[in-house]
């Protein structure tokens, strides 16, 4: 048996098993990579809803405690009272100011009355104030009629 020592190995057959052995791992496993996406978009998923789900229930909870549980008893009763402060007249009236205060139906007539008053003063005067025009005007007329003659 004569060993050449320059003799080289199948070349060809290594390529063919070393591309064998690469195309192994070339491939990708399709039905891995579906799976992992699927299961990952699924869990996406309802961790969407599950924050959508207790977002909701906070705002429900929020509204409830704000509007639905208000204590409009206090709000009522501070009401109340003003209305009746304004109401009501006299020394269990009086301001830290000293001005006294009357009833406010009292207050509303008054100030109709005095609006009522002020403008049938300004009325008057500007009746006054175009007579005095006219006659003014009519006393010029007169005197370049007598002027003339």
């Amino acid at each position: 048996m004569k060993i050449d020592v320059l003799a080289r190995p199948d070349t060809n057959a290594m390529a063919a098993e070393h591309d064998d052995h690469k195309a192994a791992y070339d491939d990708i496993n399709v039905r891995s990579i579906a799976l992992v996406v699927g299961v990952g978009s699924v869990l996406i998923f309802v961790a969407i809803v599950a924050v959508q789900v207790i977002y909701y229930r906070y705002s429900q909870n929020e509204y409830v405690q704000k509007v639905e549980n208000a204590p409009t008893t206090t709000v009522d009763a501070v009401l109340t009272a003003q209305r009746e402060r304004l109401a009501v007249a006299g020394e269990g009236a009086v301001p830290e100011n000293g001005e006294k205060s009357i009833p406010i139906e009292q207050a509303m007539k008054t100030v109709v009355a005095e609006y009522r008053q002020k403008q049938s003063a300004e009325k008057n005067a500007e009746t006054e104030t175009s007579e005095s025009e006219t006659s003014a005007a009519e006393g010029d007329v007169a005197t370049e009629a007598t002027a003339t003659e």
